[in-house]
């Protein structure tokens, strides 16, 4: 018996700890909620004639390709800029000459917009959900791609005022 219990200690005492060592938690980021397809938009009629009472819609995006696009689920709160200004919280108009601004699928090769196919308006202050986020347009699901429309109130004499469209 003594002998058996020599092994057992013997086996017990190579079972000595040499090291510990910890692995730190390492975080996965998600992909971001949207990716722009680029800066500068691009706009279709890229100049207007005045015609006083018609409306004219104005199609935004990344000269022909898709001016966002959805990579993930969630809710993105909208602020437009006017010479680095921020507008009024529910501000429909986002600048000088538009009357309102919003979201819509993308189309390839489309050369004009309208606000039939509307995802959702723009005004600064305004949460707009895209893919499975709570009252999302299933037209903003994630691999979506999405313009940008804007509504001419009888196109002005004067140049429209460039704006800025941030996302957060």
């Amino acid at each position: 018996m003594i002998i058996a219990i020599a092994a057992v200690i013997g086996v017990v005492i190579a079972l000595n700890i040499i090291i510990t060592q910890n692995f730190p938690v390492v975080k996965v980021a998600a992909p971001p909620l949207l990716t722009a397809g680029c800066t500068d938009l691009t706009a279709t009629p890229s100049s207007l004639s005045p015609n006083p009472g018609a409306n004219t819609f104005i199609l935004f995006n990344c000269n022909g390709s898709a001016a966002i696009k959805v990579t993930n689920s969630g809710t993105a709160t909208v602020t437009v800029f006017v010479n680095g200004v921020a507008n009024p919280a529910n501000q429909q108009s986002p600048a000088p000459g538009y009357l309102s601004l919003t979201l819509v699928p993308h189309v390839a090769g489309a050369t004009t917009c309208n606000a039939a196919g509307t995802i959702s308006g723009l005004p600064t202050g305004f949460s707009v959900p895209f893919g499975t986020a709570g009252g999302a347009d299933p037209r903003a699901a994630v691999g979506s791609s999405i313009d940008y429309c804007a509504l001419v109130i009888g196109a002005q004499a004067t140049d429209l005022s460039a704006f800025t469209v941030q996302f957060a």
